[in-house]
């Protein structure tokens, strides 16, 4: 097997590891991206989740080529409603029409996002993907790292990028350490089918277990309405959505939609992912960088964790072209630094912003209620208020 030695080397093939492969290597560099899974899986994918990309990401995706086609397959999010419970009035609405884009953001089924990324990387020359491959040791010398694969694929790169999600292991080789808990409650998600078209709107209801989210997402080709939802409850929960039968599953649903969408029903298995935070206590170390989950993973309230991580490529690929187009070593402390003292700041508000959220909007405390009720009134009357949180729901600075 031949010995690889590429400047750049992208451990993790998801979303984020991709998208970042693929602007470095539009720029110029010569990258090897590392990804564990069957690119026949893309296929016939396993994973049946949305991803909300905002505003601000679908500029980043448009660096990578995709986004164009991408975007035909997307579900623009043109309202969005805020609910304290389920038949609530309505503490926050947003409108398209008070920005001046089209869209807050859009609805992605993540395989069709996998796939788009997939099939533009295969036509980079200057970028190497290694399908079905795991990392198993990353030697750090002075200067440069060598990676050993299980399949004996071994890498010499100037610097390595970990993008390989929450239990990164690059970050552990790297011994960066993080922070982080359990919120102690579960996602429970899937798709639905539902009477009436959802026009565009994306819905957030605040229960004392947790939040309740609607998504709309484009029509099914038999002209079917499309919906998927992300509910949350808490751990240790008596009797566990997921052990709802059909019938009693979509009674639930029914009752925690409004009249508009008419009847409501599940057409897709549920799944339940645990949901927990950490944050990297830095984001490079020695020939080493940190991105998306690798580097920090927050609550899925606000629906920003990829955008986060697209946030992060953006930034990193910016100042690595510069560092190469000026001749600078790719790995040099100060040009990690530089990416680190940017990003920071902002994972580090969302971070506080969605575990606030959290705290605040899935409390029984009549007092929190009482404020919580206050602030969403107040942020729909505030435009200033009003216009900040909207902007952050776009990902726009």
């Amino acid at each position: 097997m031949k010995r690889l030695d590429h400047p750049i080397t992208v451990v993790g093939g998801g979303h984020t590891g991709l998208s970042l492969s693929i602007i470095l290597g539009l720029s110029g560099l010569d990258v090897v991206c590392i990804d564990s899974e069957n690119p026949k899986d893309f296929n016939t994918p396993t994973d049946k989740r949305t991803t909300v990309i905002s505003h601000g990401s679908s500029k980043i995706l448009k660096r990578t080529g995709v986004w164009e086609k991408l975007q035909k397959e997307a579900c623009p999010i043109k309202h969005i409603d805020v609910l304290d419970g389920s038949r609530s009035p309505i503490f926050l609405s947003f409108l398209d029409t008070e920005t001046q884009e089209d869209a807050f953001g859009w609805v992605v089924e993540n395989s069709h996002l996998r796939k788009e990324l997939y099939q533009k990387i295969k036509k980079i020359k200057n970028v190497t993907l290694l399908s079905e491959t795991k990392v198993t040791r990353i030697n750090h010398e002075d200067e440069r790292a060598i990676i050993t694969c299980d399949n004996g694929q071994i890498i010499d790169t100037d610097l390595v990028i970990g993008a390989d999600g929450r239990r990164s292991f690059v970050r552990g080789d790297a011994g960066i350490s993080t922070r982080n808990w359990s919120y102690d409650q579960n996602a429970i998600i899937c798709t639905v089918e539902h009477e009436h078209d959802h026009q565009n709107k994306a819905v957030e209801h605040f229960y004392s277990e947790g939040p309740f989210a609607i998504l709309p997402m484009k029509a099914h080709k038999k002209g079917k309405y499309r919906s998927y939802i992300v509910w949350t409850e808490e751990k240790g929960t008596k009797t566990p959505i997921l052990s709802y039968d059909e019938e009693t599953f979509n009674h639930a649903l029914n009752a925690r939609f409004a009249n508009s969408y008419g009847k409501v029903k599940a057409i897709s298995d549920r799944f339940c992912y645990p949901l927990t935070f950490s944050h990297a206590h830095s984001y490079f170390s020695q020939n080493t960088a940190l991105v998306g989950d690798a580097a920090h993973g927050i609550h899925p309230i606000a629906g920003q964790g990829l955008n986060l991580g697209l946030r992060d490529i953006d930034c990193l690929s910016d100042i690595l072209i510069d560092a190469h187009n000026k001749g600078k070593s790719l790995n040099d402390s100060e040009t990690l630094k530089a990416y680190e003292t940017t990003r920071r700041p902002d994972n580090t508000r969302m971070i506080a912003m969605t575990d606030t959220l959290n705290q605040v909007c899935s409390s029984n405390s009549r007092s929190l209620k009482i404020l919580r009720s206050f602030g969403l009134r107040a942020v729909s009357k505030i435009k200033p208020t009003k216009n900040f949180f909207m902007k952050q729901a776009m990902g726009e600075k």
